[in-house]
């Protein structure tokens, strides 16, 4: 009875796998974490194309007023965000609120401007 159990759970893993193995799969899985986590690969290498539209979110206290210091921010490094691209919600609790943001950026080193920018702003908690 138990080895019938066995059985079932060991075909129902195999199913689940690319048909090499488990362990082929979970060092293949290993592999590509190592190449994304990977300090040494160039940060423009992949991912993000410039000049494009990127979208931010900020989650910052509800009392500091970034819905008109971002614009402001933006207007520093000579950007401007894109119409109606600008977006409060607040949590549940009130405490907190989520701005999001869309704009229009022309190079990498702007948008590492705008996300440091933006992570030093002292009300701002989390930014994605």
């Amino acid at each position: 009875m138990w080895f019938q159990a066995a059985a079932a759970v060991k075909s129902s893993a195999r199913l689940r796998t690319s048909g090499r193995g488990f362990h082929h799969d979970r060092l293949h899985w290993l592999a590509n974490e190592k190449q994304m986590n990977d300090p040494l690969i160039a940060p423009g290498a992949a991912g993000f194309s410039f000049p494009g539209c990127f979208e931010l979110t900020a989650f910052a206290l509800a009392e500091a007023d970034l819905t008109t210091e971002i614009p402001q921010l933006l207007a520093a490094r000579e950007l401007s965000l894109l119409a109606g691209a600008l977006g409060c919600r607040p949590s549940t609790g009130g405490k907190y609120v989520s701005i999001t943001l869309s704009f229009l950026c022309p190079d990498r080193a702007t948008y590492d401007a705008i996300v440091a920018d933006l992570r030093a702003h002292p009300a701002v908690k989390w930014l994605l």
